[in-house]
């Protein structure tokens, strides 16, 4: 039940009736030996108070364990949040704020002895504005590396994948799941928005990017499976309920080497949007249903930013929908 809510909770019938008996599970439950009773104060008091509208938005977001924990960390979110919150004044301060654990706790690791890491370490660790240009470094190092192993790892892909051509042998990697880029079925054919989705199709065609949002339940996905009904040409539909930014960026990735099997080679992301939307062809629609919160400079927003214009170019259209609109700065640099 917890999967099919956090896959797709659109397309789940009576998904209030489903929270509710989570929540009644959850909290039938009782307390694990090694939760101390603060804690467990505070979870049960998160599902006694929490609406369902809430839940249904910590049910998308959270993911089972499989043997092969997700370590990647929405910076961006936690910044924001530091913002939103008042621990922090502006961007740069919630900045420095994440990462100074992140040099407190790696100058734990480069001494030699005990390497024990408490909760008062860290918690001074984040009043230590001295720890700032130290963390800062860390964190660029950190995410060049990152970048340097993923663009490493795709050129071997690629070189794998061509030797497998040339020499007709089986796949060498083992291959994520398959995405499904089809647009789902309508869930509740019989509501009264004609107006609406006729509205949508007409914007669309005035447009080159459709940004779509509202809260949870609003039926936003249900909506735009109707407009995508009315529009004759190709439509690609991409699954990103539950997902963070780095995640999706993940996702869109994967969906453009998905689309691009059997065209050309591309060295970058954009020339590879270009080569996908050229062969989806003038008209198509991509749909990325589910975008997560993402803040301007992160790697989902340059890669939105990248398919906007490559869309741009070739009479392609995109279609999103999100809790949360497009960020300002984001929209001020498109046309």
């Amino acid at each position: 039940m917890w999967e099919k809510l956090r896959i797709d909770n659109t397309a789940e019938p009576n998904r209030v009736q489903k929270v509710e008996h989570i929540r009644n599970l959850v909290l039938s439950g009782s307390q694990p030996a090694q939760f101390p009773d603060s804690i467990w104060a505070i979870h049960l008091k998160f599902w006694k108070e929490k609406s369902a509208d809430e839940l249904l938005q910590l049910i998308g977001r959270f993911t089972w364990l499989t043997g092969q924990p997700d370590l990647a960390i929405d910076w961006t979110r936690i910044e924001g949040a530091l913002v939103h919150s008042g621990f922090a004044g502006n961007r740069s301060e919630a900045t420095n704020l994440t990462n100074r654990p992140i040099a407190a706790v790696l100058q734990k690791l480069s001494l030699k002895g005990n390497k024990s890491l408490t909760r008062r370490d860290l918690k001074e660790s984040l009043a230590n504005a001295a720890l700032d240009e130290l963390g800062g470094r860390f964190s660029m190092a950190i995410h060049s590396r990152v970048s340097i192993l993923e663009t490493g790892l795709r050129e071997v892909r690629h070189s794998v994948q061509e030797i497998q051509k040339r020499f007709e042998v089986p796949d060498l990697f083992l291959k994520p799941p398959r995405l499904i880029l089809e647009v789902p079925p309508e869930a509740d054919p019989g509501a009264p928005r004609e107006e609406v989705v006729s509205n949508l199709v007409a914007a669309l065609n005035d447009c080159v990017w459709l940004a779509i949002y509202g809260p949870v339940l609003s039926g936003k996905t249900e909506l735009v499976i109707r407009v995508s009904g009315r529009l004759p040409s190709r439509k690609i539909w991409l699954r990103l309920q539950g997902a963070t930014a780095n995640s999706a960026a993940g996702q869109i990735d994967q969906m453009l080497e998905t689309l691009s099997i059997g065209s050309q080679h591309a060295d970058d992301f954009s020339e590879l949007a270009k080569n996908v939307f050229s062969t989806l062809g003038q008209g198509a629609v991509v749909i990325l249903d589910g975008l997560p919160r993402f803040s301007v400079g992160d790697a989902l927003a340059e890669r939105l930013l990248l398919l906007f214009w490559a869309a741009a170019g070739l009479g392609v259209r995109i279609i999103s929908t999100s809790h949360e609109n497009v960020p300002a700065t984001l929209a001020g640099r498109l046309p």
